[in-house]
């Protein structure tokens, strides 16, 4: 079985008209929407886009035209998607692999936003996700495993150890 490993590098949350300049609207990813309920921060939308800055824009429209009035409140974290495979970090993305990151992520989240007809699509793709950079929502290894998971982090922890002739 293999199991494809990314690293996603979150920006921090911002808002609608701070996100949609960031130099990583211009490129494929993710994106997290965010929304305070009751004093609590919570991810209540994940989307995928070959180009963030677009697709949060169509976002924005579809929440002006429906009348939703906490959409002044909501905050955008960008996430950059880097495939890491064959000794090889690149941000070259395949509209399948994007397709399983996105659905990973509404799978393990369950964001409120998210539809029943989203959550169904994921078929269970073996992942490693590592997210790293702003955005502290999430935990920093996630896995499609929890088995997996525990035993990644359980070898993350160093121990201290005396010196090297001590362990023969």
């Amino acid at each position: 079985m293999a199991i494809d490993c990314y690293k996603i590098e979150w920006t921090k949350p911002y808002s609608f008209k701070e996100a949609v300049n960031r130099p990583e609207a211009r490129h494929l990813g993710i994106y997290a929407i965010i929304e305070t309920v009751k004093t609590k921060k919570i991810i209540s939308y994940i989307v995928k886009s070959q180009e963030l800055g677009r697709r949060i824009g169509e976002h924005q429209q579809g929440f002006s035209h429906s009348g939703n009035k906490n959409n002044q409140k909501q905050l955008y974290s960008l996430g950059t998607i880097y495939s890491l495979s064959d000794n090889v970090t690149t941000a070259v993305i395949t509209p399948a692999q994007l397709h399983d990151v996105e659905s990973f992520f509404i799978i393990k989240l369950k964001p409120i936003g998210n539809g029943d007809s989203t959550k169904k699509l994921y078929k269970g793709t073996s992942l490693i996700v590592i997210n790293t950079g702003k955005f502290v929502c999430l935990e920093k290894i996630m896995a499609h495993n929890e088995d997996l998971l525990k035993l990644i982090k359980s070898n993350l922890t160093t121990k201290k150890t005396t010196s090297s002739s001590d362990m023969w």
